[in-house]
Parts: C-alpha cells; sequence; structure tokens
C-alpha cells in the first residue's frame, strides 16, 4: 500500500516526463526521505500552471527520486505523465479518488463523477 504522510514537500527543477529528482525541503516542511523508507508512496506535482497526483516509489539516494509509476489524475483530465519544466512542487497527498466512500447511517455514498 502507498505510503501517505503530512506536511512532506520538496522541489524538482526541470522532471519533464521522468522521474522526480527530489531537490530538498523548503524551510519547515519535511523531505521525502526523512518521512519515509524506501517504497511507494501517494504524490502530487504541481509547476503552477498544471497538476498530476499519482502512485510513484521514492528512493532514497543522492539525490533522492520518486518514479511515475501510476498516474492517476491530471489537471489536462488525463492519465499520463505531464511534461513539468522549472521548478515543481512534490508533495504527498492523498488524491480524491483514493478516499473510500464515506459510510452515512448504514448506506454508502458514492460521488457523482460527471
Amino acid at each position: 500500500m502507498a505510503m501517505l504522510g503530512n506536511f512532506v514537500l520538496e522541489t524538482a527543477n526541470n522532471p519533464g516526463t521522468g522521474d522526480f529528482i527530489l531537490s530538498g525541503a523548503p524551510a519547515g516542511r519535511r523531505g521525502w526521505s526523512g518521512a519515509f523508507p524506501d517504497g511507494e508512496v501517494y504524490y502530487f506535482a504541481d509547476d503552477g500552471t498544471q497538476a498530476e497526483w499519482g502512485i510513484g516509489r521514492l528512493t532514497h539516494g543522492i539525490p533522492a527520486s520518486i518514479s511515475r509509476d501510476t498516474v492517476i489524475g491530471t489537471t489536462q483530465d488525463r492519465a499520463v505523465r505531464l511534461n513539468f519544466t522549472g521548478t515543481t512542487l512534490v508533495y504527498s497527498a492523498l488524491p480524491a479518488e483514493a478516499m473510500p466512500a464515506p459510510v452515512v447511517q448504514g448506506a454508502s455514498v458514492v460521488a457523482d463523477r460527471s
């Protein structure tokens, strides 16, 4: 199961459509390698003009990296890797698609995705 953590954020510079090569956490934020062991993680990536979310594999190293194994969604409404140029924020968050449906008084509520 993919890992999820609070307040985890690092930058990646010019990742294109490849892996996110992590450049370090801003002051006051947790880095990926400090928050998780190697393994599957949920990620969001955002360069200010587009965003992508999915499941990747964190690999510790110098530098650490996150692969983009399963793209769940993007702001371009397609599940393919986006081409990020420039500084990209890569943070840990749970995509709505991975959230269980809430249960209200014994009945499952399923969101309308139309």
